[in-house]
């Protein structure tokens, strides 16, 4: 059981690593596409 347990928490935790560095990744790239559009807008604007 309590082997079982650590495993379990073992794959939960891999899983969370997973999930922060999509959420991390993810989080980057808006930040990149915003800054492109709001340059786009700027272009068009002048």
């Amino acid at each position: 059981m309590k082997k079982f347990l650590k495993i379990y928490l073992f794959f939960v935790a891999k899983k969370m690593k997973i999930c922060i560095l999509i959420v991390f990744l993810i989080s980057i790239w808006l930040k990149v596409y915003y800054d492109n559009l709001r340059k786009m807008k700027y272009v068009i604007k002048t």
